[in-house]
């Protein structure tokens, strides 16, 4: 999976759920493994499924998170 302009140091800050975790309601995820890595907001009962890397906003810098979501560090107010 390709996580962009990302070197270690980087990496070591992004969480990714194990497959069985249960996503906290409300919370806004990426895919990683999603090629267009569109935010979502889970709901219900939402559980990460195996072969997904799904990354908790929260749990991430927002530096971090806007290049994982193809923005720019430039416009923080959209992370």
């Amino acid at each position: 999976m390709d996580v962009g302009a990302l070197d270690d140091e980087d990496l070591k800050q992004v969480p990714v759920l194990e497959a069985g975790a249960r996503l906290q309601q409300g919370a806004t995820y990426v895919d990683l493994t999603d090629p267009v890595r569109a935010e979502f907001t889970a709901t219900g009962d939402l559980i990460a499924p195996p072969n997904r890397a799904y990354v908790p906003k929260d749990k991430v810098p927002y530096q971090i998170w806007n290049r994982l979501t193809g923005k720019t560090d430039e416009n923080p107010e959209r992370g």
